[in-house]
């Protein structure tokens, strides 16, 4: 099956072509009512101690011979044809974030040249499309509208299946994708550290007007080390930041949120205090490198053990007290310590609540997803964490972290192989939990 998927939840245009096919039978990937997932959920926001295995699964899963990644039982067998995201950074830059109607406009005028360049990339046409997904939510509604409203038309001319999918399952499932870049961190493993094949760097094209970032991705050899369910999974962007228990394809609890700011959020706002480029997060990494903040410490938002949730109000309140405190700007020097200090405060807050949720659960595995996944200084600090803790931990490729369509088509495939359609009541949600 060809599946054309879009995505403008945000700030991003991204649509990509996938071809899916059934999965191995027979798969178990879920051992839990969903009233003990009500039942533990509960036990871990309230902290009331540590929770023995439910179950556990050989993290090995047998590779398949004829797909980009390596098969976990029940997941359909997945290959990405093409992946092309047109990006608004430049646009949203003056403004230290995003405006959703300028967003949402240039949604507008990016979709279609977009559609047109993912289906180039994979040699295909619209005939060849048998199924289409599209984000449905959380996200800005305008943005929503766009990617919703075009996949309906296509999906109404040609009589085809549309399946909406939630933004957070596909960051969850991305560790699936295995496009990964030579600098990917993952799989981690508390034994030997598990033989990656040579992969290809995603192509990039340039150009302001356009805007276009091009992943293509050809057929690759089997990559190891998928998650195999289940796992814990961490979702950190912009506008989320939360902690879940990945059951199975469709089956997720949340776990922990946060209860202020997301970690991107504190990111971006930080970054603007400091004087940086727009986004915070990729400008805050590149500051920090190789910085010792010395003794310049910032607060751990709920850094106690009674709560899995995140908070990061009371720290980019903090940096600003200290930078108001000077009274003059920064120097580079500063700008750079600040820097390191507060990226050190937010992956330790992010590393130590993540490996908390796999201890409580007994659950050896850990995923991350979503923009500030790709931040090297959380990669690192996560992938020693879980090497001491002997937690196996599945990063997807720096790539994959951010928005982009490739996700979008993989979460909607259990649904589209069970011939499943959303049809013409598929609606934005500005605001979707899952779990």
């Amino acid at each position: 099956m060809i599946v054309l998927a879009l995505e403008t939840s945000c700030d991003e245009t991204a649509a990509a072509l996938l071809e899916v096919a059934e999965g191995r039978e027979g798969a178990e990937t879920d051992r839990l009512t969903a009233g003990t997932l009500r039942t533990l959920r509960g036990t871990l926001r309230e902290g009331e101690g540590d929770q023995e295995p439910r179950s556990r699964r050989d993290a090995t899963a047998p590779a398949s011979s004829t797909s980009n990644q390596e098969h976990v039982e029940g997941f359909p067998t997945t290959r990405v044809l093409s992946d092309v995201v047109a990006s608004q950074i430049e646009e949203h830059a003056p403004y230290g974030g995003v405006v959703p109607e300028l967003a949402s406009r240039r949604h507008l005028t990016a979709i279609l040249p977009v559609i047109r360049r993912a289906l180039a990339d994979a040699g295909r046409t619209l005939d060849d499309v048998q199924a289409l997904a599209v984000t449905a939510g959380p996200g800005l509604i305008g943005s929503l509208l766009i990617g919703i409203q075009a996949a309906k038309a296509i999906a109404h001319a040609k009589r085809l299946p549309l399946i909406g999918v939630n933004h957070l399952a596909a960051h969850l499932l991305s560790s699936h994708l295995r496009r990964s870049s030579p600098d990917v961190a993952a799989p981690v493993s508390p034994g030997p550290p598990s033989s990656q094949r040579p992969s290809q760097r995603p192509q990039r094209l340039s150009g302001k007007s356009a805007g276009l970032r091009a992943l293509l991705s050809p057929p690759l050899p089997p990559l190891p080390s998928v998650p195999s369910f289940p796992y814990v999974g961490l979702v950190v962007s912009g506008g989320h930041t939360a902690l879940y228990a990945v059951w199975g394809l469709e089956r997720f609890a949340q776990l922990a949120a946060t209860r202020d700011d997301a970690a991107g959020e504190a990111f971006d706002k930080v970054g603007k205090l400091l004087g940086l480029p727009y986004p915070g997060g990729p400008a805050i990494d590149a500051a920090a490198a190789g910085i010792e903040p010395g003794d310049l410490r910032f607060p751990r938002g709920l850094d106690r053990k009674d709560t899995l949730d995140f908070s990061f109000s009371g720290l980019k309140t903090a940096v600003a007290d200290r930078l108001r405190a000077r009274r003059e700007p920064p120097d580079p020097d500063e700008v750079r310590r600040v820097a390191a200090a507060f990226q050190e405060s937010v992956v330790a807050s992010l590393v130590k609540k993540s490996l908390q949720a796999c201890e409580r659960l007994g659950i050896p595995r850990l995923t991350l997803g979503g923009g500030v996944a790709a931040n090297r200084g959380l990669r690192r600090s996560m992938a020693e964490a879980c090497r001491t803790a002997g937690v196996e931990l599945y990063l997807p490729a720096r790539s994959d972290c951010t928005d982009n369509a490739a996700m979008v088509g993989l979460a909607a495939a259990p649904r589209l192989l069970r011939g499943e359609d959303d049809g013409g009541s598929l609606a934005a949600r500005s605001s979707w939990p899952i779990g």
